[in-house]
């Protein structure tokens, strides 16, 4: 709440209040002051809000790899590329205009995974050769879940890994773009 009820009640009876943020939350409102003042730990598996605030402790995204299966590859079927379509602020547009570029000489196919419920969503990354994350970093730096989860599945994943990412993320598996 935005009066920090529930977190003043942990409080007063000598529990410890740890605010996690993750998403456009904290980036498009901010802090609540009321929660904000009383917490003791923060969290993010966001690195740009990891940047934004130096009492922020960022912790990688968890992957439930009981949810996840490892992908198989043909090299002989057509290439499916696919990207999480619902924030346009990864470079969706762009990833679309590659692609139908690709098509022209290339035997590759879009797969925008959308509007569709989680346990379809995982069945439509399974299916593809490739995946590719965020190309901007208008909604948050780097990567997300879905590259994780890709990237769990045996799937390359390209991403956008901003400069000053760079010295905090160290060597990692993504495919820069």
């Amino acid at each position: 709440t935005r009066d920090a009820r529930f977190a003043r009640e942990f409080k007063r009876r000598g529990k410890p209040v740890v605010s996690y943020y993750h998403g456009s939350d904290l980036r498009s409102r901010g802090y609540i002051p009321a929660v904000d003042k009383i917490t003791d730990l923060r969290l993010t598996p966001e690195w740009d809000l990891a940047a934004l605030d130096s009492r922020m402790h960022y912790q990688f995204l968890p992957v439930d790899m009981s949810r996840v299966t490892f992908a198989s590859y043909d090299p002989n079927k057509t290439i499916r590329i696919g990207h999480a379509a619902r924030n346009p602020l990864k470079g969706t547009k762009f990833i679309i205009e590659a692609v139908e570029k690709l098509r022209r000489t290339h035997d590759v196919e879009l797969v925008l995974i959308k509007d569709m419920s989680y346990a379809d969503a995982l069945v439509a990354k399974r299916s593809c050769s490739l995946f590719v994350d965020q190309l901007t970093n208008e909604g948050g730096w780097g990567y997300g879940m879905s590259g994780v989860e890709a990237l769990a599945m045996g799937i390359p994943v390209i991403t956008n890994i901003p400069e000053q990412m760079k010295p905090l993320i160290g060597e990692h598996p993504f495919i820069e773009a």
